[in-house]
């Protein structure tokens, strides 16, 4: 006799990350709102790499984020960055998102190196939650000492992802670099 087996995880939190399993590339458009609110939230030494992202010229090179998703229902969601600048890797970070029962809300953990600075480890942590639809996640995170808000929209074209703190905001529209 056997026995069947336990159903798939469901909710929009494993909807929305399996549907998200892969990588994603696009460009970083970073905007400094307001330099000395930048400076305020973080200080200055976490405020560097952030104020040099979006003070750098265009003509200087883009800066490009590349992302990879792995989603396994019996895991904790693997989620890795890494910020290019001239094709030299700026900044890496790994993140494990821990969705919960109720299969909307998560919490998540992780760490960020920067190039300049591989001695210094960030420590991230964050929470958030799925909308029903499983195609919007908002995430709150501490993040280089100070709150950052990250909301993502997933559609047919890609992912946008839009990051908001103190005098900081930046956009990323996100396409899968695997074939269809």
């Amino acid at each position: 006799m056997t026995t069947a087996s336990p159903p798939p995880e469901s909710g929009p939190a494993h909807v929305y990350y399996a549907g998200s399993h892969g990588r994603w590339r696009g460009v970083m458009q970073a905007t400094i709102h307001d330099p000395f609110a930048v400076i305020q939230s973080m200080g200055l030494f976490n405020a560097i790499p952030v104020l040099m992202m979006g003070y750098l010229p265009s003509w200087f090179g883009k800066i490009y984020l590349e992302t990879s998703v792995t989603y396994q229902a019996d895991a904790p969601v693997r989620h890795t960055t890494t910020v290019y600048w001239w094709g030299i890797p700026m900044m890496t970070s790994e993140e494990f998102v821990f969705i919960h029962q109720d299969g909307i809300q998560f919490t998540l953990e992780g760490a960020s190196r920067f190039k300049m600075m591989p001695w210094r480890q960030v420590l991230m942590t964050g929470r958030g939650h799925i909308d029903s639809t499983a195609t919007h996640a908002t995430y709150e995170l501490k993040w280089l000492g100070t709150d950052l808000v990250q909301k993502t929209e997933r559609n047919e074209h890609g992912v946008i992802l839009k990051q908001l703190s103190p005098g900081f905001s930046a956009v990323q529209n996100l396409s899968s670099t695997l074939r269809r």
